[in-house]
This record gives structure tokens, sequence and C-alpha cells, in this order.
């Protein structure tokens, strides 16, 4: 409100303006913050259950409509700076750290007064201060009855991207950003008969899901709104930081990423450094893995998600942290799957997204690539590389924590994900937090230790290195002679030579082959050896990948094209 509209609002109340959304108190001289924070959490509560946006607690009018004034936190000038360190204060005593919209500081008939302007509590969430969620109840504050909280609580969540912005037109987005949209639109979609590049600029948007109905949408100002429109998302914070730590955890450099945030992720992207490491994931073997630190897929879905599932209206930053071992993603907002294990479970999909406006969006214009599979996908790719697996810090019940390591933490486990590549991912996940010393649940527990993956030592849990694996006897319809000599335990470095020369044969009678086509050739070599199972999926094809990579250095085969096209030959 501007000063004409409070003094408007004040010249208003009488005796009979107060209400459930309505608080007036004289707090002449002063006013605990205990009792400030009950009031703000019962008018919250009160306002959520009204349909309203917002309450409203003024200082310095008596309880008929009178204007007494107030001394609360008063310094020699306005705006008091005491009165807005309340809004920290407030903010750090609710369980999902929302504070006053603000906080007016206003003269009327010649007397000070304070006006408190409280959010109605977040859809589905009673709000609550210092543990508790406190009502209205005639003159008196009582504790929220659980028939309001049950009420509350079975409220769907109200969906902030989806918002339209009225003051806010079309002016007000990067011309840009949209034509980069177009352009997503189009590689997605394809462009039959000139559809995409035939609709007007509203046409487009509202086929993508950012604008609604021609109009605005939070969505569209995150996405492709100019920098100096971010000033239009009230309440919000709309802006990644991205920050570069030394090892003693001091910040080296740092830089701020305004909307559009369609154009700033290949410019924080840019920022990451994603360096080539060697990892040793055979023990048995003397050729290292080439790979980077960090799959950029998966860099890419980790941005996309905090940006995605941010809790703006908590007026929070999406942070990115990169130190020299791990980079850190920070959001604000619950994890809506509640844990790691339950996200990676069979067929989960979430109960509803957060900013689900916002998640369509992202998938129109390719800012993301999967809705609702990205976490698991991400998790796939790490134990692909033979890679720790992210780890989710769920301590804070409002924040969301990944921590995304760019090393080796144990390599027993990097040895047991190479000899063990078909592993469920829950195993693998209960794998990675046994190297990290995590806890471990029960059913975890058990399925390590029937697998012969962790022991006891001196009251510690440890992995355990894995052992020689028998190889498949071969089936009946096998003809090859050797075959039934081959069934015997077998070294990865044994397999691996046997790999290599059959890959050398096959290009020597050939010519050339793709990647796919040696990796059956493999298959066929080592299913007529028995190593391996008819009835089991063929050989995994990353470990023909990396032979080849291997042998590519050692200058025994070249490569031309850089796709899964790509041909490979003898040099």
């Amino acid at each position: 409100m501007n000063e004409n509209e409070l003094i408007s609002f004040l010249n208003s109340l009488n005796r009979h303006s107060e209400n459930e959304i309505l608080e007036l108190k004289e707090a002449k001289d002063s006013f605990r913050v205990k009792d400030l924070g009950k009031y703000f959490s019962a008018l919250s509560n009160e306002a959520n259950l009204r349909g309203v946006q917002n309450a409203f607690l003024v200082f310095g009018v008596r309880d008929d409509g009178e204007t007494c004034g107030t001394s609360f936190r008063r310094e020699a000038q306005m705006p008091s700076k005491g009165l807005q360190t309340l809004k920290k204060e407030i903010a750090e005593n609710t369980n999902n750290r929302i504070t006053f919209r603000e906080i007016y500081e206003v003269e009327h008939k010649g007397k000070r007064v304070i006006v408190f302007d409280i959010p109605a509590a977040t859809r589905g969430i009673p709000t609550q201060w210092a543990g508790a969620a406190w009502a209205r109840e005639d003159e008196d504050l009582v504790p929220l009855p659980i028939n309001k909280i049950d009420e509350i609580r079975r409220q769907p969540p109200a969906d902030w991207s989806r918002q339209v912005v009225e003051e806010a037109t079309l002016a007000d987005l990067d011309p840009e950003a949209i034509e980069v949209a177009r352009r997503k639109m189009r590689e997605r979609y394809g462009d039959r008969e000139g559809l995409i590049d035939g609709l007007d600029d509203i046409e487009l948007l509202d086929k993508a899901g950012i604008t609604f109905r021609g109009k605005i949408t939070h969505t569209a100002l995150l996405l492709l709104g100019k920098p100096e429109s971010a000033k239009l998302i009230a309440g919000s914070l709309p802006k990644i930081t991205w920050s570069l730590y030394e090892a003693a955890g001091t910040v080296r450099t740092y830089q701020h990423f305004d909307p559009p945030f369609l154009l700033r992720i290949d410019d924080l992207m840019a920022k990451i450094r994603n360096e080539e490491i060697r990892l040793l994931a055979d023990p048995d073997s003397l050729i290292p893995l080439t790979t980077t630190e960090y799959d950029d897929w998966s860099l890419r879905e980790l941005v996309g998600n905090a940006i995605a599932h941010q809790a703006y209206n908590r007026g929070g930053k999406v942070n990115i942290e990169e130190f020299p071992d791990h980079i850190t993603f920070l959001n604000e907002g619950a994890f809506i799957p509640g844990s790691l294990e339950r996200a990676l479970g069979q067929g989960y999909k979430p109960p509803f997204y957060r900013n689900p406006f916002l998640v369509d969006a992202m998938l129109s214009v390719r800012m993301l690539d999967q809705n609702a599979m990205g976490i698991r996908t991400i998790c796939e790719k790490a134990r692909e590389r033979d890679m720790p697996l992210p780890t989710y810090d769920l301590s804070d019940p409002q924040r969301v924590r990944v921590d995304l390591s760019n090393h080796e933490i144990n390599a027993t486990y990097t040895h047991l994900l190479f000899a063990y590549p078909d592993l469920p991912i829950l195993t693998v996940l209960a794998l990675d937090k046994a190297q990290k010393g995590l806890p471990l649940g029960a059913d975890e527990r058990a399925d390590l230790t029937a697998r012969g993956f962790i022991e006891e030592d001196g009251g510690r849990l440890r992995l355990v290195e894995p052992r020689a694996r028998r190889a498949p006897s071969p089936s009946s319809h096998d003809t090859a002679p050797e075959a039934k000599a081959s069934a015997r335990l077998l070294s990865k470095r044994e397999l691996d030579d046997l790999i290599c020369q059959t890959i050398i044969d096959e290009l020597r009678a050939r010519g050339a082959a793709s990647r796919v086509g040696l990796t059956d050739a493999v298959s066929r070599r080592l299913l007529n050896l028995g190593a391996l199972d008819a009835d089991l999926k063929p050989v995994n094809g990353k470990k023909i990948y990396r032979l080849l990579r291997s042998l590519e250095e050692a200058g025994v085969v070249r490569s031309e094209g850089n796709t899964r096209a790509t041909r490979w030959m003898l040099v």
C-alpha cells in the first residue's frame, strides 16, 4: 500500500472493524516478540481459511478504531531499522520461514501507527510460531483446532508459477529469449507446415504454456523476462547465484544470474569447471577410464530442477556452490518425494509439483528433459560412470541441498559398480551411503550383507572388494567346440583382453563397424565361449566404449564421427 491507501485504510477503522483477519492493538510502549509471533501465526492461518491473501495487525489503534499512537521500536527517523529486523526474527521462528509481506510506519492524526501486512498461510501448511500453530477465538489466541489443521492440510498447493502479473506486458519479456523459446519449440514439436513459425509471440507463448490466455505469468517473467522486469514479481527474488570456493571454504569469486533464465543456463554452465579425470574402475586393469568430473546432462538437470522446484514465495534465491571436490545445489522449499529412496522407487510419481505450470513450460522449451524421472536418471548416470551418487541433504525441511561429488570416495565402491553393472539402483544407493558413512536402514543393511558387499570391521562397516565371478554355463544350443571348456573363472583382465581381441578381429574382417555392431559381435563371441548367459542381456555397451577408447589411445583403432553412428576401424 502507498501512503494514501494506508491513510484511507486507517480512516476506515471503527469499533466494528476488528475480526479474524484484523487485529488492533494499542501497544503504546512495547510488545513482546513472542506474542507478536503468535498473532502472526493466528492471523496467517485465519487468512488462509478465509481464502484471502493477507491479514493485518495494527499497532497504535484502540479496539474502537481511534488512533492512540505507539512507541514500539520507535527511532529518531522513520522508517525504523528496528522494525525491519522483525522480518528476520519472525522468519527464524516460523515453520516455513514466511514473514511479514511489509511493515508500514505512518503518521495518522499526528500520531505514529504501525501496520503489519501478514501473508496467508501457504496452502496445505498451517503457519506455526515456535513449533505451534495458533488461531483467533473472539478476543483470545488459542491453539489452532484440529479440524482447522486438517482443513488447511487437505488443501492442494496453489500454483504460484501460474499466477498472472496484471501490470506486466509483452514488452517486459526479452525478444531474444522469445526467439530462443520459438526455436526450442520448433526442435521439440517440429515445424510441420510452418505451424510454430506461423504463430505470433503471444500465441507461441500460450502454446508453450509460458503465458496464460495471453497474459504474462510468473513463469513468463522467470524464463523470458527482462532483468529489470524481475521487480514485478512481488515477494520473490528470482536470482541464481554461482559461487566458487577455495579448499579452505573462502569464496574465490561469484556471479549473479537474473532472468531470463532460458538464456542464463548456458552462461551458468560455462562457469562450472568440468575437467577430465582418470578413474581406475577395474582393479585388474592397468587402463584407467578417462571421463569428466561431472556428467554434463546431470549438471543441467540439477540446475533445471533447482529453478523448477524453487519456492519463490519464500523470497530466497537458487544457489550453486562450486568447491574443489563437489558442487552443491541449494533451493528453497521442501523435497516433495520426502526421501531419495522414495524418489528412486519403481514407478514413483510425485503427488504434485510445487510449480506445475513452470515445470510444463520448461519441458516445452527443453530446459528439462524429463518429467518425474530426472532424479532417477541423474543417479543412473552416476552409477554408469562408476561415480558416487548425489547426496540429498534434507535436514532442513524447507530447503533441498544436493551435493554432487567429482571424485572417487572409496575405491571399493567403484570396483563393485564396475563388477556388477546391473545392480538395482536402490542397492547402489545403499552402497553409496555405506561408503559415505551415512546410516543404513535395516533392509539396506540386510541386502548388502546378503550380497557380500559389506562386513563388520571393529564395530564399523566396510565395503568388501568384489570376488571373481564365475562365467555362466553355455546354452544348450551353443555349438562352438571351445564353449564347454570355457566355463571357468575369468579375471577382469582376461575378459578385457578377450573383448579387445574380438574387436580387433571384427574390424580386421569388416574393415569398419559401429559401437553397436561391435557390441553385438562381442556378445556373440562371449555367448559361444560360455562367458555370457543367453538369458541375460548382452554385454554392457559402456564397457565396449571404454575399451574402444583405450585401444584408440594405444594407437590400435581410430574413429570417424562423434555420434552414435561413429565408425571404428584399425589404424
